[in-house]
């Protein structure tokens, strides 16, 4: 199995709101050593550390921002120490080829010369390294971080992440499950007043897993029990098996490296699952 997450930079890990509080004052562009001189960037550290949860074993990195310029080595090369000094452990392994036009079928009997979609140029990527599409999902996993939704034909491995907030927790999570990782989450749970079920209190929140597998299963309970919980408190709910948390026991899962999720976006993110 080959994993490839391709990474876009503007509305990633820079976003409206960011570059606004520059603008206004309230944030100043952090500072790189390039070429014997510091260098003001637009990135935003903090989402750097975010993308850095999904910097795992066996996953590889292909840059598919503009960037990476006209593709080259030295640009490549020139994002990834300017990534490393502001924290990133990911490594970039390429970048996807600066297309100018492709061919776009008209009729049964002609072609003519469009704009390639930034999924086209995923996909030129993919094959020039020997990957075919029928073995997307397969033998081929990918996740593309991207803010624009020009990824046809590859729209289902698609994490949109919205440039006005950045990459964001949820979109962590659709991409560690696009690339097929196991991910143990803190499911923050909606506060219903009006309810019967009364366990269902504002703060409440379950430990679960991405999946319904006996290997995320599995990954929950050893998780579970690396911060003292007894496999009899398990709920094996056929929607959502979990285990119940207190405030003391949220607070160790997340420093345990679980992810904090809204009930909504991991709801979602279930049925997404489920449908593909």
């Amino acid at each position: 199995m080959r994993r490839f997450a391709f990474l876009d930079l503007d509305g990633i890990v820079n976003h409206k709101t960011w570059l606004r509080a520059i603008a206004d004052g309230h944030e100043q562009r952090p500072t790189v050593r390039m070429a014997d001189r510091d260098q003001a960037v637009l990135i935003n550290p903090a989402k750097v550390e975010l993308l850095n949860m999904l910097v795992r074993p066996g996953i590889e990195w292909v840059l598919s921002s503009t960037w990476r310029g006209d593709g080259s080595d030295r640009a490549r090369t020139h994002v990834q120490s300017v990534l490393e000094q502001l924290g990133w452990r990911g490594q970039l392994i390429g970048s996807t080829p600066v297309l100018r036009t492709v061919p776009k079928m008209v009729s049964a009997h002609g072609f003519q010369l469009g704009q390639p979609t930034r999924g086209v140029e995923i996909m030129v990527w993919l094959e020039s390294n020997g990957f075919r599409r029928e073995q997307l999902g397969k033998d081929v996993r990918v996740a593309i971080l991207d803010d624009d939704d020009d990824i046809e034909p590859l729209k289902e491995h698609w994490v949109a992440v919205d440039d006005t907030s950045g990459l964001t927790e949820e979109n962590v999570l659709c991409g560690l499950s696009l690339l097929g990782e196991v991910v143990i989450v803190v499911v923050e749970l909606l506060p219903r007043p009006q309810s019967r079920l009364r366990c269902f209190k504002a703060g409440s929140c379950h430990l679960m897993a991405n999946g319904y597998n006996e290997a995320h299963l599995d990954a929950l309970h050893k998780f579970a029990a690396r911060i003292g919980m007894h496999r009899s408190y398990f709920q094996p709910h056929k929607i959502a098996p979990h285990y119940d948390l207190t405030k003391g026991r949220r607070e160790a899962a997340v420093e345990a490296g679980a992810l904090e999720i809204p009930a909504r976006s991991f709801l979602g993110e279930l049925r997404r699952l489920r449908s593909s």
